[in-house]
């Protein structure tokens, strides 16, 4: 309820004349704007997000002092060591090995790969993962065309994390190069310099095609793209001491090249190089760094395309983190657990609201009229109702009620359920608070009446009029009634009576029942929010009481919705001395320095898949040992079952050219759990009778043409 002007006027001094201060010299305002700084810079957690902001916006016009030099590369040596040792590029193993280890019975070799040639794939391999912790002799910067990097500090680009990684003498060798090359780098050259601060050696800059997104690259921007990495490969072939060399997705990016039609480019310019320069180079190792899940699943089946066989793929290595381990010893020593959850983790699940690509495979009618992704209908208002509800019950379907299972979910799912089992019979020991509306707790198994959610959930619709407090009914009959009319050309509800209203008053202004204004219902979570908040406290005074503690671990929940959860997670611990927390976020970790230096805060500047498989770890093997443990093992070996019985009829279930990778993913994912539902009613007892009747179970599935 909105508060009256009587309560706080008096609080705000709302009717107290404000004097306001004559201008002052330039003397004045520069001593004013040093006191600011030296307070700001003194409140804590955030000196080093200055500073790096600060050099970020800095010319390479204006060199830094020696010392100054000296002192960044410090900070920056000193930061990713201590988050952990770089990533080995000799654990990560080329096609070849993964081509021994794989049955020779899955597919018949294609006319494009013969045992003449193959020696390409001794030197390839694919990984997914941070491109900056690598240590091969070179990495490949997607650079633009000045080569002097990125200038706005909250702009998550490759060049932006590569030079803020190396430190400005990055940018001052590249600021030295283009004065005395005297234009800018045009599309498919490249330039080299020194790594400085990165734990490779050299950084490879080019600058890719840009394409209009939506749109398909025509023939010449093909060969730019190509042009790349032939450019790079004959400028590795000069410096002896490259031997090894990490490529990005280049243009693959924010100059929206579409990744399916890049991946072929590089993977074929780079082995028609290897076979052109055979015996005339002394690279060894070439790494396709696809940073992206989806990215990694079309760069693999390229290869296996190319080879004409299902590669045996192996899960990447990631680097030893000693913040990891730590982390993890925090969870496995807690006697509770809060995981505090924001957008950031949904995106580690793949459903990233800012993504262009999801948005156009996902929504391909949306993407024609000109949207580009999810997060530009957050507040929306410029609607056609017909269009309004084809889209938002679109995206309600695939987001809130059929999104695939998730790693990083069931991973947080084990840590719960872990607390749970080691207290068995006592007060509950884990809870979740998340910002997200889509249900993604629910659609992995965990239990709901310990999940709240205070912006609301996508399962409701509510009147915007308000016309009575409990205005609020489910969304998922309304939307099963509006799905099979919607026009897949142009995502309209076709018929009209299928539009939602408000079964309590009849008005067609209706939206999903989640915060975002002061129509907002939120009683049907106030008594959620009542036993959340119950629990929160008796689990504080329990830890101080009985020397117990509580681990927070907060994922994802950045500057968006800070009052949410960000600020009172951390207020909670400020104000508890049992209290720890665990943020999980990689552009917004930065925590307290007290609360870091005394032990009772960590910063995680990782993926959350990253963080959640190394905090659940031991909690796996703990918990496998127990009843539902084992349950959950069991389940986990049938999916491999199923998985296995895939790769053997990989041809037939994704063999229609036109479905895109996310809708791939989802045919098999849809079509494991199909066959592990069917499985579990099915009792066998043996690996033999698991393997005979998953293989009679997946001949009874139709076609994935059919199933999509």
């Amino acid at each position: 309820m909105s508060s009256d002007i009587d309560q706080y006027a008096s609080l705000i001094r709302l009717e107290e004349p404000y004097d306001r201060p004559t201008p002052g010299s330039s003397v004045e305002r520069r001593e004013a704007t040093r006191r600011i700084l030296s307070h700001l810079l003194s409140e804590s957690g955030y000196q080093q997000k200055a500073l790096n902001h600060l050099i970020c916006i800095r010319s390479a016009d204006r060199p830094l002092p020696d010392s100054v030099l000296s002192d960044i590369d410090l900070i920056n040596v000193s930061e990713w060591k201590g988050k952990g040792d770089s990533v080995d590029p000799n654990t990560i193993p080329c096609l070849r090995a993964l081509l021994e280890e794989t049955d020779v019975d899955d597919t018949e070799p294609t006319a494009s790969h013969s045992p003449d040639d193959d020696d390409w794939t001794d030197v390839i391999s694919i990984w997914r993962g941070d491109i900056s912790i690598i240590s091969t002799d070179a990495i490949v910067n997607a650079a633009n065309s000045e080569l002097l990097g990125c200038f706005q500090p909250d702009h998550v680009c490759i060049d932006n994390i590569i030079h803020r990684s190396a430190g400005p003498r990055l940018r001052q060798d590249c600021s030295t190069i283009m004065k005395l090359q005297g234009h800018a780098e045009s599309s498919g050259g490249a330039k080299i310099t020194r790594a400085y601060n990165l734990p490779s050696s050299f950084v490879f800059h080019t600058v890719g095609p840009i394409i209009e997104r939506g749109r398909k690259p025509n023939e010449e921007e093909k060969k730019s793209l190509s042009d790349c990495y032939k450019s790079i490969l004959d400028v590795a072939k000069r410096v002896k001491n490259i031997k090894s060399i990490t490529f990005c997705g280049i243009s693959t990016g924010l100059y929206g090249f579409p990744s399916e039609e890049a991946a072929p480019i590089a993977i074929q310019t780079v082995r028609r190089w290897l076979q052109e320069n055979r015996g005339q180079h002394h690279i060894d190792h070439i790494i396709f760094d696809t940073f992206l899940e989806r990215d990694e699943e079309i760069y693999r089946q390229v290869v296996e395309g190319m080879i004409g066989k299902n590669l045996k793929w192996v899960q990447p290595p990631t680097r030893t983190h000693s913040q990891l381990e730590r982390a993890a010893e925090w969870v496995k020593g807690a006697d509770s657990i809060l995981i505090a959850a924001g957008a950031g983790l949904s995106a580690s699940a793949g459903l990233d609201y800012t993504s262009h690509e999801l948005f156009r495979e996902l929504f391909p009618a949306m993407w024609e009229r000109g949207h580009r992704c999810m997060y530009e209908f957050i507040g929306y208002t410029q609607w056609e109702p017909a269009l309004q509800w084809g889209y938002l019950f679109s995206q309600i379907h695939k987001a809130r009620f059929n999104w695939p299972k998730s790693s990083v979910y069931q991973n947080l799912l084990r840590l719960t359920r872990d607390k749970e089992e080691k207290k068995n019979g006592e007060r509950k020991r884990s809870w979740v608070i998340t910002s997200n509306a889509d249900g993604m707790f629910h659609q992995n198994g965990f239990d709901i009446s310990s999940v709240y959610t205070p912006q609301g959930d996508y399962s409701r619709l509510q009147c915007l009029k308000r016309c009575r407090e409990d205005a609020v009914w489910e969304t998922e009959p309304v939307m099963n009634a509006a799905l099979p009319f919607i026009h897949n050309e142009t995502q309209m509800i076709t018929d009209s009576s299928k539009l939602p209203t408000c079964p309590f008053c009849g008005t067609n202004q209706v939206l999903m029942n989640v915060r975002g204004g002061n129509w907002y219902i939120e009683g049907h979570f106030e008594e959620k929010k009542r036993r959340y908040e119950r629990w929160l406290r008796e689990t504080v005074r329990e830890c101080e009481e009985k020397g117990e503690t509580l681990v927070i671990v907060e994922i994802g929940c950045g500057f968006n919705t800070p009052s949410v959860i960000r600020w009172p997670v951390q207020r909670l611990v400020e104000n508890s001395r049992n209290v720890r927390l665990i943020r999980i976020n990689r552009e917004h970790s930065e925590v307290a320095e007290e609360l870091e230096e005394s032990g009772r805060a960590m910063s995680l500047p990782v993926d959350a898949n990253e963080a959640i498989d190394a905090s659940g770890s031991e909690t796996k093997r703990t918990l496998e040992s127990t009843e539902t443990g084992k349950q959950m093992k069991r389940s986990s070996s049938i999916s491999q079952k199923a998985i296995k019985m895939f790769q053997k009829s990989r041809s037939k279930t994704v063999g229609c050219t036109e479905v895109t990778p996310v809708a791939r993913k989802m045919i098999l994912t849809v079509r494991q759990l199909a066959i592990e539902d069917e499985f579990m009613r099915h009792d066998t007892t043996s690996d033999e009778e698991d393997s005979k009747y998953i293989e009679e179970t997946t001949t009874d599935f139709e076609p994935a043409a059919q199933l999509g």
